[in-house]
């Protein structure tokens, strides 16, 4: 606990050394009670100019996934995306099971199956390919400590992998 403790201040140090902010903030008005998203403790909601979360996913109570809204233009920035994990590391109780998905709008920010072949779909069909190419920006995952850009992307070259230690 200390060490995480120790984490959000370095980010938080960091952040305020880069004119950033980041906020702690209790809300479950946003927690979606649904099967896949329950919790016996509502989240801990973080504001932040260079991230948003856009939604947590649950699974008996363990996290499964983050998905965070990022800038397209920090996709390759590992300084930027060390720092969120960092962060998100230190709000939650993250394990070697969970992931953290990046996307470039709240409106993507969630499983394809979701966006595009649930019933209630919230995006045409039409712009799966364009979701892929271009707003599923990155994916990291806790268990093996890599963060690849573009991971559903066509567009091989667009696709990057980097290690990127979480603490």
């Amino acid at each position: 606990m200390k060490q995480h403790l120790f984490i959000a201040l370095l980010f938080l140090s960091a952040c305020s050394d880069r004119k950033k902010s980041v906020q702690t903030i209790a809300d479950t008005d946003e927690i979606r009670q649904s099967p896949q998203h329950i919790t016996s403790n509502p989240p801990v909601h973080i504001k932040s100019d260079i991230f948003e979360i856009a939604d947590i996913d649950y699974l008996e109570n363990k996290i499964q996934r983050i998905f965070v809204v990022i800038s397209p233009q920090n996709v390759n920035d590992t300084s930027i995306i060390r720092q969120i994990i960092w962060a998100l590391k230190a709000s939650y109780p993250l394990d070697n099971k969970s992931n953290i998905s990046f996307f470039s709008e709240k409106k993507y920010a969630h499983y394809k199956t979701s966006l595009f072949t649930d019933e209630q779909h919230a995006l045409p069909k039409t712009s799966y390919q364009n979701w892929k190419d271009n707003h599923y920006l990155g994916e990291y995952a806790f268990e093996t400590m890599q963060y690849k850009t573009f991971p559903a992307s066509s567009k091989w070259k667009k696709q990057k992998n980097y290690h990127i230690n979480h603490g």
